[in-house]
Parts: structure tokens; sequence; C-alpha cells
């Protein structure tokens, strides 16, 4: 009971241990989210932010105190009353633990915080999946597309707009300072607010996500200046939220940032960077850049070559991407030597008989047809089938359906003697 359990001691052990609370809170968040109980988590996420503000609160009224004495000690206490009752109302753990998160405890019904606006966009391309290559589902919360009052409101607004607001908007127009200031309470709300964002993210609420994340951003710029690694990390995950959404203009510009920072700290070489570099080249794609895509594909599968050697996967990988840049383009020529170097670093690393290696096959079978090599795309073709049989796609499954359409276009060549 007096560690802080259910008993009648929890409360006073919490107000008196607040920071410690709060770590060991988002520790337990963490467990949970890892055992993938992420609502449960979001709870417990949330409770420690509360201890961590409430620390932080107190040490500034403690200086406060000292800088000025006694004279609005009244007035200070009846702000922390009132901040800890609203607090309370989406910080606490205790309240419904076992009920599902909803976006109500953390929505705010108004707000003087200026934020950005939500992109509202709509797409409904849906990209082909690939392990690096960008599975992109585009769209925003679901609540958001159902709710009939969220167009034109505040009620996008969520608390953590609220938090570190004070420390931006007292820097005015200042860059921050670049000197890491130590860590502290506001390193473990901004830590926490990451992992928010990331749920909110894999659960496709997108508004809540961003707001968490810039919130997580705006803490740890506070202190750790402008230029650190964990700043781009941040900015990194904000990036691929945008690419989701479909906002592939506000995404290229938090990559570009990400790329600022990461070769400053790694230098142009790390894999890190590569990764990077990769991702805005996936974007330029996706914004119809195919030229620009294809210059920055090759310097990756470069830089990868030299870290991991010609025969890694993750060489294959980017060499796909840049084959599909090069059917983008029409350079058929291009793409078919850049697939089969692809291939056969996957029959290499996975078998023959590997689903990714049968999608390869089946694209150097359709890259040939549309050369009238019927020939060739029948080889291809057949034992792409093959290796679907093999691993056993239910007859709906879109590969299936695009295999049939393509083997007839072929056997209709041989058969004309095209």
């Amino acid at each position: 009971d007096e560690n802080g359990g259910k008993g009648r001691k929890k409360d006073q052990f919490r107000n008196q241990n607040p920071l410690t609370t709060s770590v060991t809170l988002r520790d337990m968040g963490m467990i949970l989210e890892h055992k993938g109980n992420e609502d449960k988590a979001l709870k417990f996420y949330h409770a420690s932010l509360r201890y961590a503000v409430k620390f932080k609160n107190a040490n500034a009224q403690k200086a406060s105190k000292n800088n000025s004495g006694d004279g609005g000690s009244d007035v200070s206490s009846a702000r922390e009353t009132e901040s800890n009752s609203e607090e309370k109302d989406w910080l606490e753990v205790d309240n419904a633990i076992d009920e599902p998160f909803s976006l109500k405890e953390v929505r705010m019904a108004k707000s003087t915080t200026i934020g950005k606006p939500g992109n509202a966009a709509h797409h409904d391309h849906v990209g082909e999946n690939g392990e690096m290559e960008l599975f992109l589902e585009k769209r925003f919360d679901r609540w958001a597309l159902s709710s009939k009052d969220t167009a034109k409101t505040d009620s996008t607004k969520f608390y953590y707009d609220e938090l570190f607001t004070l420390a931006v908007a007292a820097s005015g127009d200042q860059q921050l300072d670049e000197t890491p200031r130590g860590e502290g309470p506001d390193v473990d709300i901004a830590m926490t607010l990451h992992q928010i964002g990331q749920i909110h993210r894999r659960s496709h609420r997108y508004a809540a996500a961003l707001s968490a994340y810039n919130a997580s951003l705006r803490g740890m710029k506070e202190v750790l200046g402008t230029q650190h690694g964990n700043i781009a990390a941040i900015l990194g995950n904000i990036g691929n939220l945008y690419m989701e959404t479909g906002d592939y203009d506000e995404a290229f510009t938090i990559y570009q940032e990400v790329l600022g920072i990461e070769t400053m700290h790694l230098g142009l070489s790390h894999p890190e960077v590569a990764v990077t570099l990769h991702n805005i080249a996936t974007i330029e794609c996706s914004r119809g850049n195919f030229s620009e895509g294809v210059s920055l594909y090759k310097q990756v599968v470069d830089m990868q070559k030299i870290r991991y050697g010609s025969e890694h996967l993750t060489v294959a990988i980017t060499l796909s991407c840049l084959a599909d840049a090069y059917e983008k383009l029409r350079n058929v020529k291009g793409a078919i030597k850049t697939y089969e170097e692809a291939l056969k670093i996957r029959i290499s690393v996975l078998g023959k008989s590997h689903l990714d290696v049968g999608r390869l096959m089946h694209k150097l079978g359709r890259l040939a047809s549309s050369r009238n090599d019927y020939a060739i795309a029948d080889i291809y073709v057949m034992r792409a089938s093959e290796i679907y049989a093999s691993n056993k796609l239910q007859p709906d499954h879109v590969f299936l359906r695009e295999m049939a359409r393509d083997n007839a276009d072929i056997k209709a060549g041989l058969a004309f003697g095209k």
C-alpha cells in the first residue's frame, strides 16, 4: 500500500512522489503496449503525464515563491487546485481503466491554442506493399470522418496542444537554445507524448497523433535544442504520418529537416541517412517526380552496397523500388535489368519459392510481355504461378487476379505469333 498500491495511502504516495509515479506509470504503459493492450497503455501514459506535469508545476511554483516571496501563494494554490482538477479528468489512470480508449478523453471542447489545421484531404489510392516500400492507408481519424461537428470547430484540439506552449511562446521568434539544459520531467513528458503519438498513429487517429508528436517535439527542443538526434527521430515519425495521410509535400519538407540533422550528426554514409534518403525518394515518386526518385534510389543502393555488400536483402528492396520508378518512366530496359538484379538477391536470401520471388517474376513477365517477348514472359509467369500456388494464396487474392489477366494476354500473344 505504501508503495502506491490500491490501499488508503496510494494517493498520498503518488502526490508526494509525482516524478517517481510518472516514470513507473510510463514503464507500465510500455509493458502494456508491448503486450498489445494499447487502449490500457494509453490510460497509463496519460496518468504518467499527469504526475510529470504535477511535478513540473510544483517546482515552478517553488521557484516563483523564492523569487517573489509569499505574496501570491493563495493565488498559486488556487491555480494549482484548478489545474489538478482539470488534469484528473483526462489523466487519472484509475478511472475506467478497462474501458476502450476514446478520443473524448483528450479532446478539448474549446481551446485558445493556435495550432496547424489538420490536412483534411482524403486519397483513395493504396500503394503496393513491400518491406521498405510504403503501404499507404490514406485516411484520417475515423471519428473525424464520421463526426458532424469536426469540420470547422475547435473539437480537433487536444490537451496535448497545451503542453510546452509557454516555452515556445516565450522564445518568440528566437531559435531555441542549442545547449542541452539537462534531463528531468520535461524529457519524461516528451517521451511519453511520443509513445502516445505512436499508438494514435497505429490506430489511424492521425489528428491526435500529430498533436502528441508536436507536443513531444516542443518538449524535446526545449531540453535538447533543435539539432539533437531525438528531434530527428520525432520528425521522422511526423514525416511518416504525413506520408500515410497522403500529404507528400509536407512529408518532403519534414524529411529534409530530418536529413539535415542526421547528416550533421552521423555523416553522409550512415545507414539512418540511407533510410531517410530512401523515404525522400519514395515521396518524390509519390509526387510524380520519378526522375528525382531514380537519382535518390541509385544513391541509396550505392550506400547500401558499401555498407552491407551486394547480396543483402536491403539492397534488393531498394532495387525493387528503383525498378518500379524506371517502369513509371517507361524505361522498360532499365526496369528489367534492375528487377533481375533484385530477383537474384531475393532468391539467394529467401529461397526460390518465397512469395516475394514470385512477385518479382510476375513483374518481369509483365515487362517482357510489354516488349512482345511472349516466350520469355510465359516462362516468368508460369514460374510465378507455381510460387503463388505453393504459398496457398486465396482464390480471390489480387496477385492471382492479375496473373489470370496477364497470363491470358501472354497466351494470346503466343497464339497469334506476335
